[in-house]
């Protein structure tokens, strides 16, 4: 009987899904012991770690008992106590310890294991026979140690009363029964006895501890050729604020801008900004001329007090033969001229008086009452007679009419 397309697609997934529970149930059967043969194995694997491990401390063990025999007192205790109070005796006097003193105390059996032979040893010493006596003392192998430790200072001298209560232990499995051990110790972590004395008896042990002070940050590397930078000069930022005339003699007024100073000054008087040092030369209408280390510069209205020297003017080159438009005022090179501001203001036409002071008061800026305003011989820089004269003088330069 043939089958048809459908059938052999039936057939052929009950087939796949037979397969397949078959695996499943195979796998089922073999995976249980299989997983508790590996838990068994697992734990037969950690307990031969445990043992391992407690062969290992066993032997270190054996070791440790092995050189505590090589190490304690001998065997026979009151043999042993006897050198070993011998043994005291003579590292005291090596280290040469006054009024030297051992007392052996009572043996303590601890069980069959071990037995503990105290001993005091009292004398008086320097510190640094001390630091030799305890420097000898961790140097050799015995079992032993020092349970306590007390100094205190003698009136009057430089020895310490020093009292140390030492402990020895003997074994009943020492490997000697009348005579010392000559293991070396290993204890010290400095070889050289030099090192210890440099270390604890150049300081005060008795004096309170101090903590050594914080450690500073390293400074940062100086790179050297580097260029210092200048020192701050105020009279950079000095200027000319105005030029009035107080009891017939003219005055010139200085304001530094930095240190908000105002300068009232007359001719000759000196003032100095900083390592600015300077005398006043000359006042004139609209310039001053400074005296600088022997040298005269000129400074107009409004500009900076370093000014210009008066040999560095030179005429400019102007299409009108050279004639400058404010006769009255020279023209120099340099001298940084101050802007015009609120408070400023000119008297007369562009060759008369210019006063600069935004604080001034009205009545600071009018002549004084009387004949201040006049100079002896009538014709003063700030007189109605001069200015005619100065007007007088720049029509003719100018080719104009008076």
């Amino acid at each position: 009987m043939t089958l048809s397309q459908r059938e052999k697609l039936l057939a052929s997934i009950v087939g796949v899904l037979v397969a397949g529970l078959a695996l499943w149930l195979g796998f089922r059967l073999f995976s249980g012991p299989l997983v508790l043969v590996r838990a068994q194995v697992a734990a037969y694997q950690n307990k031969l770690d445990t043992l391992q491990d407690q062969v290992l401390r066993a032997k270190k063990a054996q070791d440790r008992v092995a050189q505590w025999n090589r190490q304690a007192l001998p065997s026979d205790a009151a043999r042993a106590g006897a050198l070993y109070q011998s043994w005291l005796l003579e590292l005291a006097g090596k280290a040469n310890f006054r009024q030297k003193k051992v007392d052996p105390g009572e043996v303590r059996n601890q069980s069959s294991a071990y037995r503990v032979l105290p001993f005091t040893v009292r004398g008086q010493a320097t510190l640094e026979e001390l630091i030799r006596f305890l420097f000898d003392f961790y140097s050799a192998g015995h079992l032993h140690q020092i349970r306590r430790i007390t100094i205190r200072p003698v009136e009057k001298s430089k020895d310490l009363d020093v009292v140390l209560a030492i402990e020895a232990l003997s074994l009943p499995t020492a490997d000697r029964k009348d005579q010392l051990s000559q293991e070396k110790g290993q204890r010290l972590k400095l070889r050289d006895l030099a090192e210890y004395r440099k270390a604890i008896a150049e300081r005060n042990v008795l004096a309170p501890y101090r903590p050594p002070p914080p450690v500073r940050p390293p400074e940062p590397p100086i790179v050297a050729n580097l260029p210092k930078p200048e020192p701050f000069d105020p009279s950079r930022f000095a200027y000319v604020t105005g030029i009035v005339e107080v009891n017939g003699e003219p005055q010139v007024w200085v304001k530094a801008r930095t240190t908000d100073e105002n300068f009232q000054l007359r001719q000759g008087d000196k003032f100095q900004l900083g390592p600015f040092s300077a005398v006043v030369a000359r006042i004139d209408s609209r310039n001053v001329e400074i005296e600088v280390d022997g040298k005269r510069h000129t400074v107009p209205l409004g500009s900076n007090i370093r000014g210009v020297p008066v040999n560095s003017e030179k005429p400019e080159s102007r299409g009108d033969g050279g004639n400058s438009p404010n006769p009255g005022m020279d023209r120099r090179e340099g001298g940084e001229r101050e802007p015009t501001r609120p408070g400023e203001r000119e008297n007369g036409n562009s060759v008369g008086m210019r006063v600069v002071d935004p604080r001034a008061s009205a009545s600071a800026l009018l002549p004084p009452p009387g004949n201040g305003n006049k100079a002896p011989n009538g014709e003063g820089p700030f007189s109605k007679r001069g200015r005619r004269s100065r007007e007088l003088r720049g029509s003719q330069d100018r080719g104009g009419e008076p």
